[in-house]
């Protein structure tokens, strides 16, 4: 057994104490309590903790556990899969793992309050003997992301248990239905852009990434230098997300956000993400460095098209309308059919919607323009939007439609 913490960047000082116990009951189980104390100033930035990693011998060449719909339930098929050197990451919504051998006896690992997942069941061959004096083992953990703080400690309780796999199932779900209900994940979080050495600024700088939990994120602050720059929701679809974490996660993780970043000094900046969970579990990002200049226009106007909807049907005269904003001074809003220009203009609608939502904007920012689908042949068209500011910059909004006219 093995026990790892990684993702700190800097200096970082730790004291580790482990307590191993015996839990009475018919089934052979140890509780191995892990605590970690940080002991400086350093953060130890979120990561994967290996609380524990567990090592067995080359015999137990199979990862059993419960990958099935119904939890915590009597009955279900157990799944197995047969260790290999490259690295997987498996579903396991109770929360345990089995590493066995082809009679289904092995080593069984609980660790209440983790994520669901099995990570890492690989070989390591070393020399790639077995025997007495072989070196070949099979290695796997739960995942458990986790933050520790200046001075703050972590502490977690593993159960071990060796035995046939259905013998440890049925003492896993007895343990977790007489142990108090816990959460000690942190929330798992990335910065997607922008990219470690970008330059940015303005009032309208745009930033994006995911952010997750195993039970719920509550809040999601993006920091500049550690200090509290904008504040935001996971809510858009990231499936891309949950599959490469290995499934059994909230889908609707990614988020996106501007940020006014003329109060930032220019110069280089360093960027992370702070995210807290329901329990109060709170992850804290590595930081990379990024560059504020506002020395020069950099933000693209802020777009958006109310309607008509994606893969609408359209007829007749059409009412093409949305907003359009610009941190300095927009142009022009352009509506395109197939790429050609068919009516232009700036906005002259009132949307306080828009401006209490950027209240760094003022006028009116909304546009309504007027679209003769006659004047097309029927069938798919692509209908876009184009804002331009007076810098130069733009953005475009695409859909296809469809015009349908007697």
């Amino acid at each position: 057994m093995n026990n790892r913490h990684r993702g700190q960047a800097g200096p970082y000082s730790a004291a580790r104490k482990w307590i191993i116990s015996l839990v009475p009951g018919p089934q052979p189980t140890f509780r191995v309590t892990t605590s970690v104390l940080n002991l400086g100033p350093a953060t130890r930035y979120n990561n994967d903790a290996e609380l524990p990693a567990v090592y067995v011998n080359a015999e137990q060449s199979l990862l059993a556990w419960y990958g099935g719909d119904q939890p915590w339930q009597p009955g279900g098929t157990l799944q197995r899969q047969a260790i290999t050197p490259v690295s997987t990451t498996r579903y396991n919504p109770e929360q345990w793992f089995a590493l066995v051998d082809r009679q289904d006896v092995g080593l069984g690992v609980y660790t209440p309050g983790g994520y669901s997942q099995v990570m890492g069941a690989r070989a390591f061959p070393g020399d790639g003997t077995t025997g007495p004096n072989g070196d070949y083992t099979h290695y796997a953990v739960q995942r458990i992301p986790t933050t520790v703080l200046p001075y703050g400690r972590l502490v977690v309780d593993t159960y071990l248990m060796p035995g046939a796999v259905e013998s440890i199932r049925r003492t896993v779900q007895q343990l977790h239905a007489t142990l108090p209900a816990i959460d000690i994940a942190t929330p798992l979080a990335n910065i997607d852009t922008p990219a470690a050495g970008t330059v940015l600024g303005g009032r309208a700088a745009l930033f994006s990434g995911w952010a997750l939990d195993n039970v719920a994120v509550s809040s999601v602050e993006l920091l500049i230098d550690g200090v509290t720059t904008a504040r935001t929701t996971p809510a858009i679809p990231r499936p891309d997300v949950v599959q490469s974490l290995g499934g059994g996660l909230p889908v609707n993780s990614g988020w996106s956000t501007a940020v006014d970043l003329t109060g930032v000094p220019n110069g280089p900046r360093q960027l992370q993400l702070r995210v807290t969970d329901g329990a109060g579990n709170v992850a804290v990002t590595a930081p990379r460095t990024i560059t504020v200049d506002n020395s020069a226009d950099r933000d693209p106007p802020l777009l958006f098209l109310d309607a008509p909807a994606p893969s609408a049907e359209l007829s007749g005269q059409v009412t093409v309308r949305g907003w359009a904003l610009d941190a300095n001074e927009l142009d022009t809003v352009v509506v395109l059919v197939d790429g050609q220009a068919v009516t232009s203009g700036r906005p002259t609608l009132a949307r306080p919607d828009v401006l209490a939502a950027y209240p760094w904007a003022s006028g009116t920012p909304g546009y309504a323009y007027t679209l003769d689908t006659r004047l097309f042949p029927n069938g798919e068209h692509t209908l876009a939007v184009q804002a331009q500011d007076r810098a130069g910059l733009k953005t475009r909004i695409e859909r296809v439609v469809r015009f349908r006219n007697p």
